[in-house]
């Protein structure tokens, strides 16, 4: 059931791995880090949270999986129609560093992937 108010999701956190060899997601693996949603609100949802930060460091990093970073949902106008609604969370961060790096499917919400040498 709604409450009155709702804060709002938290934020998706970090996640770093690095080693000096090689860094493999397989193609079932998931790296995730994603915002949390906003509940349901009976006046005004909350913002969903901001989709975390992933960082991959090794000589190789090879994504055959997915790495996803994406904001939360945002609560909406709540139960009594109120406009007074939070929106999504923003986009996370990405950041592949290797000396040979394959980036494979990665869904930030808007947010960026960099690649380093």
């Amino acid at each position: 059931a709604p409450s009155g108010n709702n804060g709002g999701g938290g934020g998706g956190g970090a996640v770093l791995v690095s080693s000096s060899g090689t860094i493999t997601v397989g193609g079932t693996g998931v790296v995730r880090s994603n915002g949390g949603a906003a509940g349901p609100a009976e006046w005004a949802g909350g913002g969903g949270g901001s989709g975390g930060s992933v960082y991959l460091a090794g000589a190789v990093v090879a994504n055959g999986g997915t790495i996803a970073v994406v904001g939360g949902a945002g609560g909406g106008a709540g139960a009594c129609g109120w406009s007074a609604a939070g929106g999504n969370g923003g986009g996370g961060r990405v950041v592949l560093r290797g000396g040979k790096v394959t980036q494979g499917t990665v869904a930030t919400g808007g947010g960026t992937v960099t690649v380093l040498p």
